[in-house]
């Protein structure tokens, strides 16, 4: 049709306008659930074979679980594919998305990062995908990371957001670390990610229920100690003469009376020296 309104273009320009055509028809067939800036979700048409789901519309904690489970890995080390603040963002428009999505169709995101003071001086830079459901599971492909979408030193091109596709892995810095509730769709497309259900609790969108901590095992009551039996005292102190000095009288009641308290003598032994002392006391001399 293009080439019979336009017979007298040259080849570069008939191949020019069907591109043309071709984006423009691309970008038709996609549905803005949400925009702000230079963030979006949308609805678009699925690139390539997408697998029927068994899954229920998932809520947007539930989504919110399953994209938190996402860790990534770069030259900036290891961490989570969105932060807390990007998934308050788009957490909500994406399960709005999936839910009004038809089989046949994916939704794409882009939200952008701010990791550091640095961010706010420099171009945005911002974090993309496309998520879909994939049979039990949900389907996540990442475009891109924390990357600028610049086609100049100062110009903005929301076309470089790149929101990956099932036909071609992406050449990114960051990619997709496996592990717990995330396994790589494609041996190799470590841009492309399965997400049980187990990042959710797979129970009808409900958020991940966090475990309930153990209840605490209060510590067996140790037993009261046992009393000290008395001891015997010591021979020396029980048999020792009665002193006759009156000082020598009060160091011992005191003397005997640690030994009492102490469980060291018994009640019996105690008064029997303390009468012994009371008799040396009353045959003591009148000063």
């Amino acid at each position: 049709m293009i080439q019979a309104a336009f017979p007298r273009l040259p080849v570069r320009g008939r191949h020019f306008l069907f591109i043309a055509a071709a984006l423009f028809l691309t970008s038709a067939q996609a549905e803005t659930v949400w925009q702000k800036d230079n963030d979006f979700v949308r609805i678009v048409k699925a690139d390539g074979t997408q697998a029927s789901s068994s899954l229920p519309k998932l809520s947007s904690d539930a989504v919110r679980s399953a994209l938190m489970a996402v860790q990534v890995s770069g030259d900036d080390g290891t961490g989570p594919l969105l932060t807390a603040d990007q998934l308050d963002i788009v957490a909500a428009p994406i399960a709005r998305a999936l839910a009004e999505a038809s089989p046949g169709q994916d939704v794409t995101f882009s939200v952008h990062g701010r990791s550091s003071f640095l961010d706010y001086l420099g171009p945005p830079r911002a974090t993309a995908g496309r998520i879909f459901y994939d049979g039990d599971s949900l389907g996540l492909i990442v475009g891109m990371v924390k990357a600028t979408f610049l086609s100049s030193t100062f110009a903005v091109d929301t076309d470089r957001i790149r929101t990956g596709s099932r036909m071609t892995a992406q050449e990114t810095e960051h990619h997709i670390v496996p592990g717990g509730a995330v396994s790589l769709a494609i041996t190799g497309r470590t841009d492309w990610a399965r997400i049980s259900p187990a990042a959710w609790n797979g129970t009808l969108g409900l958020p991940m229920a966090q475990a309930p901590a153990p209840a605490s095992v209060a510590a067996p009551t140790p037993p009261p100690p046992a009393p000290v039996a008395a001891q015997p005292a010591s021979p020396a102190m029980l048999a020792a003469p009665v002193p006759q000095d009156p000082n020598q009288i009060e160091q011992r009641f005191a003397a005997l009376k640690r030994l009492l308290d102490s469980h060291m003598i018994s009640q019996e032994e105690y008064d029997h020296a303390k009468a012994d002392l009371l008799k040396a006391m009353s045959n003591l001399p009148a000063h």
